[in-house]
């Protein structure tokens, strides 16, 4: 099974980096991207999702409004529907990250509430991630 610090290993290696936060500014050599879904100034919130990677390739300016201090930003360019948008083994990759990072927020809101059933649905959520992932990996090696 792959760790959490694999996943991140595997994504410092190309250059891409999940803050926690909006960045404050975009260092230098960094393009902030979001992904498809209505931006948000908080990471997760309604499955929106940003980034910073060093390279810009597949990219394009993003016309939307969302973050407009930090200056521009950027989308994945639109690829033809014939096209995958990733490879099975990136899926996965990008599933346990997504599922790692659920797991990480849960248990930093555990430590603030005791219980709640938003936690609970996070928590399942986290858990369907992780199962998703397993069966993907599983399709693969009898593929």
């Amino acid at each position: 099974m792959t760790t959490v610090a694999e996943i991140v290993a595997v994504l410092k290696e190309r250059g891409i980096e999940y803050p926690s936060r909006l960045p404050k500014t975009v260092p230098v050599r960094r393009f902030l991207v979001h992904n498809s879904v209505r931006p948000s100034r908080k990471q997760g919130l309604g499955g929106a999702r940003f980034w910073l990677q060093k390279t810009d390739v597949n990219l394009e300016p993003c016309a939307c409004t969302w973050a407009p201090e930090l200056g521009g930003h950027y989308r994945i360019k639109a690829k033809a529907v014939t096209e995958p948008e990733m490879t099975m083994e990136e899926l996965v990759i990008a599933m346990r990250a997504v599922a790692a990072a659920l797991s990480q927020r849960l248990d930093q809101q555990r430590l603030r509430y005791a219980s709640g059933t938003t936690l609970h649905r996070v928590d399942m959520v986290a858990d369907e991630l992780r199962h998703l992932a397993v069966r993907l990996q599983e399709a693969q090696k009898k593929a």
